[in-house]
């Protein structure tokens, strides 16, 4: 039992760590939606296991020690060769609209990745189906494999390029097949010489190549889509440095053509000079300027982000979003007091400060600059300093594909309450300056544009119009709003700098239709007349009519980049046809595909069983030939323990201990079972797909709150996943030990914990900001713990109870369980995009709700 208990904690550690690096994989060669969608393809392995295990169950338990060994074997053997799936097929997302051959890869894809996980997860099913008894320190083994796997996974990354991270992983799934080799010595000690002989070559076999795919690494293609394979098309351009965390992989590339000047005037007649381009997961970051050529970078001060230092002397400035440094050089050469930077990868900080620090003649380390790393919400929480010119210089890629992209990314810099904080660390006369990227029909711009808007009128600004300047060039938007009203001298500034540099004005007060339009002409300028209709118009019938999503990201749903409205699809498609490409959210759609698929193979993998289930006449053949059970007495001379979670849900009469029907009739007795049989399937399906949809619910919620306070996203996903697990492992072992009584409380505690967190924990974190890290990290452990140890007491109580009722139910219950994981996951992002977390965790304080009222009498 103990090395069962231990391959189960092994082979689950090597599941969740196989996911995270796979994730990270496809972030780098594609994009990361297929990350996503992989956590979708892991959880309906899980679900597949639960129909395979319910179909061939008596032939499993006949054979269970030398099934588990296979299946971990299997499972290690398709860790290690699944990645090369991606260096064999050509798949790319960017093209899926216009080649229909890209779906039948990614289906391919998809199945390839979904046999690791489908037999890693057979072997932890297969286990708790034949050790149903010990189900709560089973499942312990599970969960505190997976939570040790999460930051395993995280420890790796620092230390390998994520091609190299699965075959370490696989050596777990490796080692919890060995452990199982002593449970079928006696077995293979009967098998013939030759069978022995293949025996030990698929073991060594395995090993070997798992230890060869470091030898000989994977040779990954990145999409050809991607701003990093398009730049290496340039002449002589060569990678010159590499970094890699689980932040990324940063690249560094040198081409003698490499020039950027994101929207510079066209009124600029000087040279631009070469420059370094720096990406992150093949995605355009930015670029380090060589200072040896000083003089041609005055080329910065014609763009519209150096507005703001135009209309300020000396100022303090804070840049959010340090990056490479190009937003930090522009306020030096603008004669900045003191300059503060915040930059939330580490990696990036240290490639400016220490490895180009000769070609940038220092930036990061010179007196007057301070650069930070962590996120830029924290910073703000804790510090008390006030600056001049808070900037948010333009932080994403270029390309019209990569806009689409980042639609279900959370960006927490561009809500409504983290311009909110930004605009109570300004001075007197301090403003905040953002940029984006100018796209048609405006997006981005327009979003901004009406977050910042927002802002003002929360701050309960009386004449928010007299706070507010935005100016365009061909490419990018930059908008201001100040803490006083802009004087008259700041705008005459204004219109000689946009006149200057043929730079036409969005808004600004007095700002009059015959003065829009004139430089950079559009067909239709919607920045203005939107302006216009936002702050002295309509605005609810402007959101309603605008096509796209443009409402004010908030903390509550935090998708900045999100603005494919579901009901103007058809439209567009009409309009356009496949040019609509161009518009389209990818991470949407991409979500909305991935949560039809698979809903859809979540039906048939429940379904399935009940057919089987159908036609053997619903008997299970175990338990009908099983002997009466007689209660065990105990010192009071009562029954089993009084009292016990597993007998509350055991109240359904036994089909082989039925009581005699009054009226001896076959059709009666058929009907009376089907009935039985009925609602034994539905509480069993509402049990645990409850279960399922309200656990991933409260995961998701919780990552995303934890974002915020803990600074980094790294951190918020390994504190949560790991501390979710571990205490949700130590609830499972605990719920053996529970009264009825207990075991009921603890379902309405999850559901009352549940909103509780989802109400208070946004102030709670308000008022601890200012705590360091190592502390905030404990206090999230402590935060996590109680309702994560009460959310790992239902499943094994669940299955304990079906085991000793109708045992054939237990793989079928274990098969929904995955399945609802696997839609879970995919639907609460769908909710928290959609109507923002605090329905999510409604929702998943319903599924608990919903488990308390089936449990009762399940």
């Amino acid at each position: 039992m103990r090395s069962t208990s231990l391959a189960l904690a092994l082979v689950s550690s090597a599941i969740i760590a196989y996911q995270l690096s796979l994730m990270r994989i496809l972030s780098l060669i594609q994009w990361h939606h297929l990350a996503f969608m992989i956590i979708s393809v892991a959880l309906l392995g899980f679900g597949a296991s639960g129909t395979f295990l319910f179909l061939f169950r008596r032939t499993i338990t006949k054979h269970f020690e030398v099934a588990l060994f296979i299946a971990l074997l299997a499972c290690s053997l398709a860790m290690m060769l699944a990645p090369y799936a991606l260096q064999v097929i050509s798949f790319d997302l960017y093209l899926i609209i216009w080649d229909t051959r890209q779906i039948w890869l990614l289906f391919i894809l998809c199945f390839v990745f979904f046999l690791p996980f489908f037999f890693g997860a057979s072997a932890i099913g297969m286990t708790l189906m034949h050790y149903a008894e010990a189900v709560h320190s089973l499942y312990f083994a599970n969960l505190i494999g997976s939570a040790i796997g999460g930051l395993v996974a995280i420890g790796l990354m620092f230390l390998l390029h994520p091609i190299d991270i699965p075959p370490a992983v696989a050596l777990l799934a490796i080692s919890a097949a060995l452990v199982t080799i002593p449970l079928i010595r006696k077995k293979i000690g009967e098998l013939h010489i030759v069978l022995k002989t293949v025996f030990a070559t698929l073991v060594i076999g395995t090993f070997a190549m798992t230890i060869l795919s470091w030898v000989f690494p994977l040779h990954l293609t990145m999409s050809e889509y991607k701003s990093l394979s398009k730049t290496l098309l340039l002449p002589d351009a060569t990678t010159i440095q590499e970094k890699t965390s689980p932040m990324g992989v940063i690249n560094v590339v040198q081409s003698s053509v490499l020039r950027y000047a994101p929207s510079l005037s066209l009124a600029f007649q000087g040279e631009i000079p070469t420059q370094l381009g720096v990406f992150v997961d093949g995605e355009w970051t930015g670029t380090i300027i060589n200072q040896d050529q000083s003089k041609h970078i005055h080329f910065l001060d014609y763009t519209t982000s150096s507005l703001p230092y135009k209309l300020s002397n000396n100022p303090t400035v804070l840049v959010v979003g340090a990056g490479t440094g190009t937003e930090t050089q522009l306020a030096l050469q603008q004669e900045a007091r003191q300059i503060a930077g915040i930059e939330l990868n580490p990696q990036m900080v240290e490639l400016i400060k220490d490895d180009f620090a000769d070609e940038t003649r220092g930036l990061y380390n010179r007196p007057t600059v301070e650069i930070m790393t962590g996120e830029a919400r924290a910073f703000l929480s804790q510090t008390n300093r006030m600056f001049d010119i808070i900037s948010i210089p333009l932080m994403e890629g270029f390309s019209a594909s990569a806009a689409g992209m980042h639609s279900l990314f959370e960006n927490y810099l561009f809500t409504v309450e983290s311009f909110s904080l930004m605009f109570d660390r300004l001075t007197d006369s301090g403003f905040i300056a953002a940029t984006v990227w100018m796209n048609h029909p405006p997006r981005h711009s327009m979003k901004l544009l009406s977050t910042l808007i927002e802002v003002l009128r929360r701050k309960e600004i009386n004449s928010p119009a007299l706070h507010l300047v935005g100016i365009r060039s061909w490419g990018s938007v930059t908008l201001m709003i100040s803490k006083i009203p802009f004087p008259d001298e700041t705008l005459q500034k204004i219109k000689t700098f946009c006149e200057t540099n043929s730079f036409d004005p969005i808004f600004y007060p007095g700002l009059t239709e015959e003065h829009t339009n004139q430089y950079n002409q559009l067909e239709h300028d919607f920045l203005f007349d939107a302006a216009r209709e936002l702050l002295f118009e309509n605005e609810k019938a402007f959101y309603e009519k605008y096509p796209f999503y443009v409402k004010p990201a908030t903390d509550d749903q935090p998708y900045f980049s999100r603005f494919l409205k579901l009901q103007n699809i058809p439209a567009f498609f009409e309009l356009l046809g496949k040019e609509f490409i161009t518009f389209m959210d990818w991470g949407y759609v991409v979500l909305l595909a991935t949560l039809t698929q698979v809903t859809g193979l979540s039906l048939l993998f429940i379904i399935i069983p009940l057919l089987f289930m159908k036609r053997k006449n619903i008997h299970d053949t175990s338990e009908s030939q099983r002997p009466e059970r007689h209660p065990v007495p105990t010192k009071s001379g009562s029954g089993s323990k009084p009292g016990n979670p597993v007998q509350m849900l055991n109240q359904v009469p036994q089909s082989g201990m039925a009581p005699q029907p009054l009226i001896q009739h076959d059709v009666v007795v058929k009907e009376g079972i089907a009935s039985i049989h009925r609602s034994k399937t539905l509480r069993t399906f509402l049990y645990f797909s409850g279960l399922g949809f309200g656990f991933m619910f409260i995961e998701i919620v919780l990552i995303q709150k934890f974002i915020l306070f803990l600074a980094h996203p790294i951190y918020a996903v390994s504190a949560v996943i790991s501390g979710l697990l571990f205490f949700a492992g130590l609830g499972s072992w605990f719920s053996n030990r529970i009264s009825t009584k207990i075991f009921r409380l603890s379902l309405v505690s999850i559901v009352v914990l549940g909103l509780l967190y989802g109400i208070v924990l946004d102030d709670v974190f308000s008022l601890l900001s200012s705590i360091p890290l190592w502390l905030k990290y404990t206090i999230s452990l402590i935060i996590i713990a109680p309702l994560a140890f009460l959310m790992g007491m239902p499943f094994p109580t669940g299955i304990a109870a079906l085991s000793k009722r109708a045992s054939r139910f237990v793989p079928w219950a274990w098969g929904i369980n995955g399945c609802s994981s696997v839609v879970g996951v995919v639907l609460a992002t769908f909710v928290a995009i959609e109507f923002g977390f605090g329905v999510v965790i409604a929702v998943a304080s319903l599924c608990y709700g919903i488990v308390y009222v089936v449990g009762n009498d399940f």
